[in-house]
């Protein structure tokens, strides 16, 4: 076989064997090593880089209790370009408290959420959301880390994973002033 035809179909198997993985849906046996779950890991460790490094613009909001789950504190990074890139906001109610961070590409797409939540009776759990590059999810997991378990949604609500983190973060709080 002629060397540049040979080259030229490894090119193309290598592109289609490539395709096929990220059509491939993510599945319990796959998706600690799936394509598309690897690259949302790179951009969480991209993104939490340039925030100790102090590349982002930092907004922070602080508000008091005064209706279960509602926001008590907003943080907002955004980069050069006035993109979200990390949007974190928690809130609680008398015996459990859930901080929610959400990841967005550098076009604004959400990509990841990682949630940390913990109740009174010692239970902690992380949760985690995946998101495609076009913001629909595409796997979601969640690990009890200590404790008896707690009535924490096994899925998140779409309402709780905000795809414009500016607006979200904008948003009145309910409260009275």
């Amino acid at each position: 076989m002629d060397p540049i035809k040979y080259i030229i179909s490894f090119i193309v198997c290598a592109n289609l064997v490539a395709n096929v993985s990220a059509v491939e849906p993510v599945t319990e046996k796959n998706w600690v090593n799936h394509p598309e779950i690897k690259r949302i890991r790179v951009l969480f460790k991209e993104i939490n880089s340039e925030k100790d490094a102090g590349a982002f613009d930092k907004k922070e909001q602080s508000h008091g209790y005064c209706v279960p789950y509602e926001d008590t504190a907003r943080t907002l990074y955004l980069d050069k370009n006035g993109k979200g890139r990390l949007y974190a906001y928690e809130g609680g109610s008398g015996d459990s408290m859930v901080r929610t961070e959400l990841y967005y590409s550098e076009s604004g797409v959400r990509r990841f959420a990682f949630i940390k939540a913990g109740a009174v009776n010692g239970t902690e759990l992380q949760h985690r959301v995946y998101f495609s590059e076009s913001g629909e999810k595409i796997w979601e997991i969640q690990k009890l880390i200590k404790g008896p378990g707690y009535t924490f949604p096994h899925e998140w609500q779409e309402e709780r994973l905000h795809r414009d983190p500016i607006k979200a973060f904008n948003k009145k709080i309910p409260c009275p002033d």
